[in-house]
């Protein structure tokens, strides 16, 4: 790729990461193109050049975001581990990744806002991709009588997500409560322990 290909690729990222936050702060309807491009600093045009509209640079930021989750995935999925190792591994890096991406966490709360009509398109896509490697774990560790054959694996994804996300999403009602800093590295290591104890206790033999 020559330089100017190199600026190009500069520009749309630029633009992806500042969208990335305004979207955060203020979703889909409240973020503006022009505040968009100025924190990029790009005429706005450029904006519809790379994205066409402010929906579809929305949505690009939502495939990126989603995109770093199955890639998290994929970089911890070992075929050949101990299955429950390897689930633990899976919810450690996921808790993780959404302790240090709260964008990530605020574009997920405006999507429910907007009852998920963008966001359903996109998962649907990356669930599919993702959900063989997750039913081998599944099924390795029933063959190797460790986990349940009646768990039932989209229930056991939907309580991941649910257990390592609303402790995130509510931690400043947390702290109002037990007047300590939630997300302490402390503090974080025993949420994540208690969800891993959790989900072994709920689906082990």
């Amino acid at each position: 790729m020559g330089e100017r290909g190199n600026r190009q690729e500069d520009t749309k990222e630029r633009l992806l990461f500042c969208a990335e936050r305004i979207f955060a702060q203020k979703g889909l309807d409240g973020a503006r193109v022009d505040e968009i491009a100025a924190e990029a600093e790009v005429n706005k045009r450029m904006i519809y050049h790379y994205f066409q509209s402010k929906e579809n640079l929305y949505v690009e930021v939502l495939k990126y975001n989603f995109g770093k989750v199955y890639a998290l995935g994929e970089k911890v999925f070992d075929p050949v581990a101990n299955p429950l190792d390897n689930l633990c591994i899976i919810i450690r890096e996921y808790f993780y990744f959404l302790a240090n991406n709260e964008n990530f966490i605020r574009l997920l709360s405006w999507e429910n806002l907007y009852d998920s009509r963008h966001a359903r398109r996109l998962l649907s896509g990356y669930l599919k991709n993702a959900m063989p490697g997750l039913s081998k774990i599944f099924q390795a560790g029933v063959s190797k009588g460790q986990i349940r054959p009646d768990v039932d694996v989209n229930q056991l994804i939907i309580s991941i997500h649910g257990l390592c996300l609303v402790y995130l999403t509510r931690k400043e009602l947390l702290h109002s409560l037990w007047r300590e800093d939630m997300v302490s590295p402390v503090r974080l290591e025993e949420r994540l322990n208690h969800i891993i104890n959790l989900v072994l206790r709920g689906i082990a033999v």
